[in-house]
């Protein structure tokens, strides 16, 4: 995880009420393979507090998940919040290998911090 994405999540999050769910449960609801789920976990040890993937906004989701080299959330979720994140449709193909889209992606996520910061 590249610390600006890190310092974007924290900042994203911090004023959510996220459910209290440890992350052991959430990858246990994953439909993931049994070493994917290892995998999964590990990498949300990673975030520490920064729970995002329990966030109920999907485009943060989407956002994480691009920039993550393992899946950590449902594709449902992950197609949908890309979707609402770049607004216009992604396929699963771009979605799996996402290099072009990671860039289009973390644009857009910028544009709504800076949008967000000068609101407050």
């Amino acid at each position: 995880m590249e610390k600006q994405v890190l310092e974007n999540l924290r900042y994203l999050v911090k004023e959510e009420k996220l459910p209290n769910i440890s992350n052991a449960d959430y990858v246990k609801k994953l439909k993931l393979h049994k070493v994917d789920k290892i995998k999964a976990l590990e990498i949300l040890k990673e975030y520490g507090d920064v729970k995002w993937w329990l966030s109920s906004d999907n485009k943060i989701k989407a956002y994480a998940q691009i920039n993550e080299r393992q899946l950590v959330i449902s594709m449902k979720d992950y197609g949908k919040g890309m979707d609402n994140l770049i607004k216009r449709d992604t396929y699963v193909h771009p979605l799996m290998r996402p290099n072009g889209l990671r860039d289009e992606a973390n644009l857009k996520m910028d544009e709504l911090i800076e949008n967000h910061s000068n609101q407050a």
